[in-house]
């Protein structure tokens, strides 16, 4: 599909890897698409590394939205536990 079809990104990626391909997306684009990017929790690493991300975005007039992910879901809780106490599926 040509990306000229797409309004958003979805940016799920590990939270050390987050910063980079957010501000790597946003050189790409400049100001010459309105796409915008929603991200995946945990968001940064840092507090000091989420103010940059939200400033980055900011200065192109681009939307940024946070997901909520599944982590406290009663499955994904119970495959948690599991984990914790050693079992091996």
């Amino acid at each position: 599909m040509p990306s000229s079809y797409l309004s958003m990104v979805s940016l799920t990626s590990w939270i050390l890897l987050q910063q980079l391909l957010l501000i790597g997306l946003l050189l790409k684009w400049q100001r010459s698409t309105q796409k915008h990017i929603i991200c995946q929790k945990p968001f940064a690493e840092s507090v000091k590394d989420a103010r940059a991300m939200v400033g980055a975005v900011e200065a192109t007039g681009k939307t940024l939205m946070v997901h909520e992910n599944f982590r406290w879901q009663s499955a994904v809780r119970t495959v948690i536990e599991g984990a914790t106490k050693g079992y091996n599926w």
